[in-house]
């Protein structure tokens, strides 16, 4: 318990921070926003500089929404912004004849923004669509965050034939590297001791959601999962004796695993 409390408090920190750093950021903002537009008009590089600005929110907006639409649709939207950043600059616009060393070198940086982007856009529609990193078979222990390592399986059928052959209760978890409650399920119910000690007796599988794929889509199915985080215990029997969607704290979770390992 006192662990838990002490976690809390920390991720309470953690959010008053980044509450406090985004409000000193737009009180600085609105304070001057009347300076800003009593300077004097220099010429067309005050548009310049709100262009940029523009490009800089909207990297902004793509970092916040990093957790919604997954590590691909980041790659993918990513290479896409680049792409048209580069072509704002002016990587795909002929230079006139006598164009200056200024405008030579956007160019020159702006191709090579276009081919990062690219390769970038590339590189996740080909994870996406499971041209690249398939998804791992065998016993693996990822995402932990501090206290003892979960021994996760990652094989549903030799996990399951396995419990049913040492009589061992089963606790699935269902994780994507997108979903933000699943990080807070590691870093502060997987990895409580209590919870860790207590799935020691049982065959612990986690099925890897994150990449959209007809494999995935079936097992999502089969468990009748409609989110993530979902988690599903079964008894020693095989049957399942509860399931919850989203975070739970340790001791919410700590009874269903005393429960399942009884039955």
């Amino acid at each position: 318990m006192r662990t838990w409390e002490a976690k809390m408090r920390i991720a309470r920190t953690d959010t008053t921070v980044l509450a406090v750093g985004l409000g000193v950021l737009f009180m600085v903002l609105g304070s001057f926003v009347g300076a800003l537009k009593s300077l004097p008009r220099a010429g067309s590089w005050m548009d310049t500089v709100k262009h940029y600005f523009g490009w800089i929110f909207l990297g902004l907006a793509l970092y916040y929404l990093r957790t919604v639409i997954g590590p691909n649709g980041t790659m993918i939207a990513a290479g896409i912004l680049a792409i048209l950043f580069a072509t704002h600059i002016g990587a795909f616009t002929a230079m006139a004849a006598d164009a200056g060393a200024g405008a030579r070198w956007r160019k020159g940086i702006g191709i090579v923004v276009a081919v990062f982007g690219v390769a970038t856009m590339l590189h996740g529609l080909m994870t996406h669509y499971g041209w690249r990193n398939p998804v791992p078979t065998g016993t693996v222990a990822v995402r932990q965050v501090g206290g003892p390592a979960v021994a996760w399986r990652a094989d549903e059928g030799a996990a399951l034939e396995e419990a049913r052959g040492s009589g061992r209760p089963v606790l699935i978890d269902f994780t994507a590297e997108w979903c933000g409650a699943c990080h807070e399920l590691d870093k502060l119910t997987w990895s409580d001791p209590e919870i860790s000690a207590a799935l020691a007796g049982f065959v612990a599988l986690r099925l890897d959601m994150t990449r959209k794929s007809p494999e995935t889509q079936a097992v999502g199915t089969r468990w009748k999962v409609s989110g993530l985080p979902t988690v599903i215990v079964l008894d020693r029997k095989g049957n399942e004796v509860d399931r919850f969607f989203g975070f739970r704290p340790p001791e919410q979770v700590l009874p269903l695993l005393q429960k399942a390992s009884r039955g």
